[in-house]
């Protein structure tokens, strides 16, 4: 199967590297956004993307593939290419940006702080323009 990264994109966490990558799988033409990368010591770990719910029956977190293929040897080969290219993808991005941490101030986040008042008890109530009565 043919890939080529496209981006890593780095979340803040001091005890492992965490982050999303975007993949291109050039001969299926799309791309594939969202792919998890969680490296703990040494161990990396990929994951499609998914959505979380909860199974009826029996009431237990579960996860469920966004999509998959019909054919077992097609998922095996993206995940494997995904795991040879995706490791030096994301260590030659740590050298070039760093590696991230909770230490470093993301400016969008310092900007949302900023608008946010501090004292809520000062704040008015939100007012509804919605009414259900007609």
């Amino acid at each position: 199967m043919q890939i080529e990264m496209k981006e890593f994109y780095p979340i803040a966490n001091p005890q492992k590297i965490i982050g999303t990558l975007r993949v291109e799988i050039t001969d299926l033409g799309f791309q594939l956004l969202g792919v998890m990368v969680v490296r703990v010591k040494d161990r990396w770990h990929f994951s499609l993307p998914s959505r979380n719910g909860v199974d009826r029956a029996t009431g237990k977190k579960v996860q469920y593939p966004v999509f998959t293929f019909l054919n077992k040897e097609k998922h095996v080969a993206l995940m494997l290419a995904i795991r040879e290219q995706g490791v030096p993808f994301i260590e030659a991005y740590q050298k070039e940006h760093g590696e991230p941490s909770l230490s470093q101030a993301d400016p969008i986040i310092e900007t949302v702080k900023q608008t946010i008042p501090n004292d809520k008890s000062k704040s008015a109530p939100a007012q509804s323009s919605l009414s259900l009565n007609k």
